[in-house]
């Protein structure tokens, strides 16, 4: 539907018409047609075409989001379908987040992660939690919006009420994340199935490696097993081949090289 152009450019309700415009306001967009830019399998079929192929528009799916600017209406627009990534709606999201304040529940990790020291005067915020990977983590997170988000560490980690429903609390304070007790827990969290089930995680920067150790079965060994350990590779039935192997092959070369007659 229309066509794809620059329609934010230098357009002042966008907010577009500043001297430092944010960037999708040079990316080109169009409005679609959302029977043509989802994955029709039989219209894709009959353009003998499969789906992912660009034999027809009906074999891939672009990314098409339904219009805030008309909000009663069906309108549908693409950043994907002209060739252009949707910066628009990640500087949306942020901006409604801007400003906000969290409350925080920070696990009692020790070094490299998270650090306790004297409290840091450009990070008053963070209290006792002088540093480490995730706080620096978060921090920069923090200031990635415009104005920053702010934060109060809650006492303790987790809630006494979701404690009694799991045995781990660190499930414990996903769940307080859940119910809204907490608007994020910070700390180095395994991925379970049961905690996704419930909240979204931040991309996993880290993976742990277990190893599973088993007492074996003490073994003394003799005199003779000792000797005979350099051999244990082989079977009796390798080493008899591999002898009569050296000695046919010390035999032959006896025979050839034997004294010689002289005349």
């Amino acid at each position: 539907i229309g066509s794809c152009k620059q329609h934010d450019l230098n357009l002042a309700a966008s907010g577009c018409n500043v001297d430092n415009p944010p960037s999708w306001c040079s990316s080109e967009w169009c409005y679609v047609d959302t029977t043509v830019c989802g994955i029709n399998e039989a219209q894709c079929t009959a353009a003998s075409g499969v789906v992912g192929s660009t034999v027809s528009p009906y074999c891939r799916s672009r990314e098409m989001l339904l219009s805030n600017t008309f909000p009663n209406t069906s309108l549908y627009y693409s950043y994907g379908t002209c060739g252009s990534l949707n910066d628009y709606d990640e500087a949306r999201a942020a901006s409604s987040i801007a400003g906000a304040h969290l409350k925080v529940a920070i696990a009692d990790h020790g070094p490299p992660e998270i650090m306790h020291g004297e409290i840091d005067p450009e990070r008053a915020q963070w209290g006792k939690y002088s540093g480490g990977y995730i706080v620096e983590f978060v921090n920069k997170m923090l200031f990635s919006v415009e104005p920053p988000l702010t934060i109060s560490p809650q006492d303790g980690w987790a809630t006494a009420t979701s404690r009694s429903k799991f045995g781990s609390s660190y499930t414990a304070c996903v769940h307080d994340v859940a119910i809204g007790e907490f608007d994020m827990c910070i700390g180095s969290f395994w991925i379970t199935p049961q905690r996704l089930s419930m909240v979204q995680f931040l991309p996993a920067f880290g993976s742990s490696k277990f190893y599973l150790v088993v007492p074996g079965d003490p073994v003394s060994d003799s005199f003779i097993d000792t000797l005979a350990k350099p051999f244990e590779p082989f079977s009796v039935e390798l080493w008899a081949f591999v002898l009569s192997f050296l000695i046919f092959a010390a035999l032959v070369m006896t025979d050839c090289h034997g004294p010689s007659q002289q005349g």
